[in-house]
């Protein structure tokens, strides 16, 4: 699950502009992605010692909360609190810059099936902005 969540946010840094940001998560990326195109980027990561995954999993977290402090959102663990779809909701209207309304998601999911459409809707948000998801579904990121 944890690979599944890096992943997704993973494709949607590659395809944000990054450089604008000042504790770059692009410099960690990059260095990840320099032992080779033949494997998943966090794949390899993995692989590594658990240093690298620390700078990522904070280098991660610095640019989503800088991304979601206009709605006065502090994530603390990337791994569990995108579980609900609902901060990637959030993130993505921040990057694309729209407002979503409360009736099209569940702000505070119940259950799995509440999640699940939630992280379809981010999935469709994420698609609608022209962010190709290769190698992640809705349904494998909801525990």
């Amino acid at each position: 699950f944890v690979v599944r969540v890096w992943c997704l946010l993973e494709e949607i840094l590659e395809l944000c502009k990054l450089d604008e940001i000042n504790y770059c998560p692009c410099k960690v990326y990059t260095l990840c992605r320099s032992h080779g195109p033949t494997k998943d980027v966090f794949d390899q990561l993995f692989n590594e010692r658990n240093d690298k995954i620390d700078v990522v999993r904070k280098s991660l977290t610095f640019f989503v909360n800088k991304k979601l402090s206009i709605m006065q959102v502090d994530v603390k663990n990337i791994e569990t609190e995108f579980q609900s779809g609902v901060y990637l909701i959030y993130l993505m209207s921040i990057l694309e810059g729209y407002f979503i309304p409360l009736g099209l998601y569940h702000e505070t999911p119940l259950n799995f099936d509440q999640k699940l459409e939630n992280m379809y809707f981010a999935f469709k948000l994420i698609e609608e902005a022209g962010i190709p998801l290769k190698r992640t579904r809705a349904d494998e990121v909801v525990p």
